[in-house]
């Protein structure tokens, strides 16, 4: 992608941000910039020149809020997609996509969703404070994550060597039965 793409990349993320922002604003839910889109704007005063994406962060209680009123607050001309507004997609967190727009990331190009232009929502979730309970609620997670990638049509390959190749082959047997529903639902238990 050439700067004068990304540009205009950058300017459809930001008025999608603003919309969101709206929304935040409106219901009092309380949100922040998160990774790259954070280093941005404290290093570059806004994107990361050859930065491609803008991501937003809530807590689950703030998330869930805002999932719920975007569904019916968003304006005509943005989409809210999330695992259950589109069946073949297959991450954890939202994405607000401007209708009428395209771009299409590498790893999901035979995914069966949305192709507009996005920015990403993603919930902070509570972990356990034992450090062995964390570690299981980790695996527990990537596992199902992996598995829903997989029957969604990403295109990721997952680099497990030895054990952790011979543990996920086994896991994954016992768990092929499972619908992408089921998966979701079993994901987000954890």
């Amino acid at each position: 992608m050439d700067s004068l793409q990304l540009a205009k990349v950058h300017e459809v993320q930001l008025e999608i941000a603003n919309e969101v922002k709206r929304i935040c604003d409106k219901n009092n839910i309380k949100y922040f910039l998160i990774a790259g889109t954070l280093l941005g704007a404290v290093r570059h005063r806004g994107f990361i020149p050859w930065d491609d994406d803008l991501d937003i962060g809530m807590l689950r209680k703030d998330y869930d809020k805002f999932i719920k009123l975007a569904a019916k607050d968003l304006r005509d001309i943005y989409f809210l997609e999330t695992w259950y507004t589109s069946s073949g997609y297959g991450l954890p967190f939202a994405k607000i996509r401007k209708n009428n727009t395209r771009y299409i990331e590498k790893n999901s190009k035979d995914v069966k969703c949305h192709p507009g232009i996005f920015i990403d929502i993603f919930p902070f979730d509570n972990v356990p404070n034992s450090k062995l309970l964390r570690l299981i609620q980790e695996y527990r997670i990537k596992f199902y994550q992996y598995l829903i990638l997989e029957l969604c049509m990403y295109n990721i390959s997952f680099d497990f060597k030895g054990i952790k190749g011979l543990i996920y082959t086994l896991l994954k047997k016992r768990f092929k039965g499972l619908g992408v529903k089921d998966l979701k639902k079993k994901y987000e238990a954890v």
